[in-house]
């Protein structure tokens, strides 16, 4: 089980369990979620490491668990019911004064319009009847789920207990008087199994009891691997282990049917329930862990218990898991309870969300995380302590996530980014600095070494690498872009991280007046094919501006220039630092052997070439 969490399915949500922590999400009939957390005094599994005792605990406290929690959540069902119905009569009351005072005034100035004023009074009325005739049905249904829950295990029990004898008589029947006593059980055993399985296939049908199995699949499938076959089943699955469990341990005692004294037979048999389910659980656990590749077998009982969910019954899941996965990491987070203080759940907030990014194909947990700590103005490594948000919160949340699934990246949402520990200005005018970009000033400061060296950072846009390297050394640095608009947003980037660099509107060397005058000169070009571009990711091609992605038809239109023209401005012995794309190296580093020496291919976090440094011949 994924880092032994288990799932249960409640009338109208689910319930996480972790260790001592329970969660329970529930929606209502207007779609709204509820999320309680809660500590509970003893574990799922007391003794998750000893075999056989496990599955025990596993059916006791399971069951004590699913209870309590259906309690839990049939108690907010009716107070949401009552909530409603008391909001509803309240709005008749006040309706009806209003009505009375209309008619009131009415009457003083035209008593001619009485038999009028009736009439509208008893529409007004009848209306008023139908809002409660509304709710009354809407307990109704409410009281219908749990009245048909309750009938379920009634069913099961009579089920067991009751038809027990009739699958005893169909069983001699079945085998007749001439064979032996084992065969007489043994069709016993299988009438007795056949008839149970009967009764809860016809429970599968009712409508109620399938909207309860969609709950049951929907913590399935969170719990499951991406990868998984059955994704909606699980071995061991509290229904799944109950229903599997209880057909063994059913099939079995008629099997063996001790012939002992009447009154030591129940705890003999009972006995033999409680081995036959220690096994089972045993048995289901390794098909979930270590056999997947048989979990197929569990289909036989599992699908009874399992109905494919819908988007709402697995955002209580999601939901459920993600706070008891909080809970779990971290002991001394609040208890909630949003139907009390009528707040947002924050895990309700980052299971929607993940959600989201996830149908948007962002695989990346980080960027959710950096979306949320850069509105919540917190540290990631803090998100895991947040219980609850606003609805405004959840609002502007939800409200940013549509907008980066949409492909906006968040450096463009919130009109920043970070690089090499500094906070940089971005817009639609200059290109997002990346991560691997810091290589090439990490490199870059290296050779610096604290000396007082002049350094030229050609195509600054944002001035990212021009201005973390004046910010990291004594250097004199100075940065040149073709770009107007990207200049304007490199100066101020400078002004408000406090550096000083000279920034220069030039198209490469254009504008560069000082020849031979550089020690280090670094650059970033853009080096993607223009036939690539339309081929690149929403977030780059729609969001950053073309200029600083167009490297020509071949990619290399400014590795040409730079390999030529940048000997003329470096001192002798000076050093030529690149980024470049993939694949690229041999081609760039043949460019430079006309005019450079001690040519040096490195490596990014990727394991892909990435930075060139050169030394002026």
């Amino acid at each position: 089980m994924k880092s032994n969490i288990y799932n249960f399915p409640l009338l109208t949500g689910n319930l996480s369990i972790a260790d001592k922590n329970s969660v329970i999400c529930t929606v209502n009939e207007k779609g709204n979620t509820n999320v309680q957390s809660m500590k509970n005094k003893f574990t799922l599994i007391p003794h998750k490491n000893i075999i056989f005792l496990r599955g025990i605990e596993y059916l006791i406290f399971g069951t004590y668990y699913f209870f309590k929690g259906m309690t839990k959540s049939f108690k907010d069902i009716n107070k949401n019911l009552n909530n409603n119905q008391n909001n509803s009569l309240n709005n008749q009351t006040l309706n009806n004064n209003v009505l009375n005072q209309k008619n009131s005034k009415f009457e003083l100035n035209n008593k001619i319009n009485k038999t009028t004023n009736k009439t509208n009074e008893l529409k007004k009325n009848k209306d008023n009847n139908m809002k409660i005739n509304t709710i009354t049905n809407s307990t109704k249904k409410i009281n219908s789920y749990f009245f048909i829950s309750i009938l379920s295990i009634l069913s099961v029990l009579i089920g067991i207990v009751i038809l027990g004898v009739l699958p005893t008589y169909l069983g001699f029947w079945i085998s007749g008087a001439n064979y032996s006593l084992f065969v007489k059980k043994l069709c016993i055993g299988l009438t007795k199994c056949l008839v149970l399985y009967l009764i809860l296939i016809a429970f599968y049908f009712i409508p109620a009891i399938n909207n309860f199995y969609k709950f049951n699949s929907s913590g399935n499938l969170v719990l499951n691997k991406k990868d998984d076959i059955l994704k909606y089943h699980r071995a061991t699955n509290y229904f799944n282990f109950m229903v599997f469990s209880l057909l063994i341990s059913y099939f079995v005692v008629s099997l063996i049917g001790l012939n002992i004294s009447p009154w030591l037979k129940p705890f003999a048999n009972l006995g033999l329930t409680l081995l036959c389910f220690a096994l089972c659980y045993e048995l289901l656990l390794l098909l979930d862990t270590k056999w997947i590749k048989y979990k197929q077998i569990t289909m036989f009982t599992s699908w009874l218990v399992n109905s494919k969910p819908n988007q709402t019954e697995l955002q209580t899941a999601r939901v459920a898991l993600c706070e008891v996965s909080l809970m779990q990491n971290n002991e001394q987070r609040e208890i909630i309870n949003t139907n009390k203080n009528g707040v947002v759940a924050f895990s309700f907030v980052y299971a929607e969300s993940k959600d989201k990014f996830l149908n948007a194909g962002i695989n990346d947990k980080s960027e959710l995380d950096w979306l949320l700590s850069i509105y919540l103005n917190i540290p990631k490594l803090q998100l895991k302590f947040i219980s609850t948000i606003t609805d405004a919160q959840y609002k502007d949340i939800i409200n940013l996530v549509e907008r980066r699934v949409k492909g906006e990246p968040i450096a463009k949402i919130f009109g920043f980014t970070e690089f090499f520990g500094l906070r940089f200005k971005v817009n639609k005018n200059v290109l997002t600095p990346r991560q691997e970009t810091e290589l090439l000033v990490e490199d870059a400061l290296k050779i610096i070494d604290g000396k007082k060296l002049n350094v030229l950072d050609l195509c600054t846009g944002s001035g990212a690498i021009a201005i973390a390297i004046a910010k990291n050394s004594n250097a004199k640095v100075s940065g040149s872009d073709i770009s107007v608009k990207a200049i304007e947003i490199a100066k101020q980037n400078a002004e408000l991280l406090k550096v000083n660099v000279n920034f220069i509107v030039s198209n490469l060397f254009v504008n560069i007046k000082k020849k031979k005058f550089y020690d280090v000169i670094v650059s970033n070009p853009p080096y993607i094919k223009t036939e690539d571009i339309k081929n690149l990711q929403k977030e780059v091609k729609d969001f950053d501006p073309l200029i600083s992605l167009d490297g020509g038809i071949d990619g290399l239109y400014f590795y040409k220039k730079i390999a030529v023209e940048a000997p003329l401005y470096l001192k002798k012995g000076g050093i030529l630092l690149l980024e470049i794309g993939f694949n690229q190296s041999k081609q760039v580093k043949k460019l430079l052997t006309e005019h450079f020496t001690n040519i040096k291919i490195l490596k990014d976090y990727n394991n892909i070439n990435r930075i060139i440094i050169a030394e002026k011949l």
